[in-house]
């Protein structure tokens, strides 16, 4: 059920920043956990564009 609110999250925050036109990516646990090298992350890690930075403020 965490995972699943987690992802929901995710989900929200990806649909804000790709309709700002914000490059970004997953990185950390999470890239790991949607790789399969693991069944659980903790967290979400984002990573944005440098070019980007003004779009996302």
């Amino acid at each position: 059920m965490e995972t699943e609110r987690k992802l929901d999250v995710l989900a929200d925050i990806a649909r804000a920043l790709n309709q700002s036109g914000v490059t970004w990516a997953v990185g950390g646990s999470l890239l790991l956990y949607f790789k399969g090298k693991t069944g659980v992350f903790r967290d979400i890690d984002l990573m944005v564009c440098e070019t980007d930075v003004e779009k996302l403020k």
